[in-house]
C-alpha cells in the first residue's frame, strides 16, 4: 500500500467488513467487535512515531464505541500535549495552594432540613482561572495511569 488516505480508508472498510461477519467455532457463533487506530506517515516520521500516533487514534476510537476506526490527527497530538501539561500542573497544585474544598449542603425538599453534604474540590489555576471539574477528572485519570 502506498500510504494514501483513500487507500487506507478503503482497506480499513474491507477489514471491518470481514471482522464483523459472524464466525463459527466448535458449533458456536461468535460476533467480534473491533476498534482500529490508523496513522499515515508524514515526511520524516520514524516508525516509533507512526506507531504512537496509531495508538493515540486507537484510544480515541475506543472512546467512541465499537466497530469503528479513526485516523490520527494533529489535533489529537495537541490535545494530548495539553492534557500532559495540565497533569504536570495538577501535580504541583497542592504545593502551590491552588486547590480548595467547597461543601455543598444536600437538602430534603419536603422538610427543608440539611440531610447531608457534598464535598467539591476546585482547582484555581492562575493561567486558566477555575479549571472545570471535567478537565481535572481527565487529568487525575492520566496521573493514575502514569503513577
Amino acid at each position: 500500500m502506498s500510504g494514501s488516505y483513500a487507500e487506507a480508508m478503503q482497506f480499513t472498510h474491507h477489514l471491518l467488513d470481514a471482522l464483523l461477519k459472524p464466525y463459527s467455532v466448535e458449533q458456536e457463533t461468535l460476533h467480534l467487535t473491533t476498534c482500529i487506530g490508523l496513522a499515515l506517515p508524514s515526511k520524516g516520521d520514524r516508525g516509533e512515531q507512526i506507531l504512537a500516533n496509531a495508538c493515540m487514534a486507537l484510544q480515541r476510537t475506543k472512546q467512541q464505541g465499537k466497530n469503528c476506526f479513526e485516523f490520527h490527527s494533529a489535533e489529537m497530538t495537541l490535545r494530548l500535549q495539553e492534557h500532559l501539561h495540565l497533569e504536570h500542573e495538577l501535580r504541583q497544585a497542592l504545593e502551590r495552594d491552588q486547590l480548595q474544598l467547597y461543601y455543598q449542603p444536600q437538602i430534603d425538599l419536603r422538610s427543608g432540613r440539611i440531610v447531608g453534604a457534598e464535598c467539591l474540590l476546585r482547582w484555581h489555576y492562575p493561567k486558566l482561572g477555575t479549571v472545570s471539574p471535567s478537565q481535572v477528572t481527565i487529568s487525575v485519570r492520566l496521573c493514575r495511569r502514569v503513577s
